[in-house]
């Protein structure tokens, strides 16, 4: 199975940055990266050129006016210039354990088509430019509904993206 993680981004590039860079250091490396920014800080794609290349990488700025829906019309984009059987759409700053493509990929399948993320973890701000397992977390904000892995035929099937 192909994996292409779709993270949108409209600010915060440099936890963008990391959360691309720890994707890549995830112990499943993405087959692509596809960051959507929807018309937000323009310097994310700054952050991603300073980074070591392990995985094809594609960075879409969507300049003024935003597209209809924000960032439901940011994760339909990146599915359509994405090329993986399992798509995993990720908020910048929900940045995955280390382990969690390899699980939730375990899970996609004949038990399920959709695999949720957990949590987001609060972290000090001088912990960020450490790898993630290097971390001091200070709290969690609860689960993200928005960050998930699913089959393409079934994202296909559901005619993308919505809020609801």
């Amino acid at each position: 199975m192909k994996l292409s993680v779709i993270i949108t981004a409209f600010d915060k590039p440099f936890i963008t940055g990391i959360h691309v860079r720890e994707c890549m250091n995830a112990t499943i490396l993405p087959d692509e990266i596809i960051v959507v920014n929807d018309c937000g800080d323009p310097t994310v794609r700054d952050e991603l050129l300073k980074l070591e290349k392990k995985t094809r990488i594609v960075y879409a700025y969507i300049k003024p006016p935003k597209i209809e829906w924000n960032y439901n019309g940011a994760c339909n984009l990146g599915f359509w210039l994405s090329r993986g059987d399992v798509i995993a759409f990720e908020d910048n700053d929900n940045i995955p354990e280390k382990y969690f493509y390899e699980k939730a990929l375990g899970n996609i399948g004949e038990k399920s088509k959709v695999v949720f993320a957990s949590v987001r973890r609060d972290v000090t701000v001088n912990d960020l430019e450490k790898p993630v397992s290097e971390w001091k977390e200070i709290g969690h904000r609860g689960p993200n509904r928005g960050s998930y892995l699913i089959d393409r035929d079934l994202y296909s099937k559901l005619k993308g993206h919505d809020e609801r």
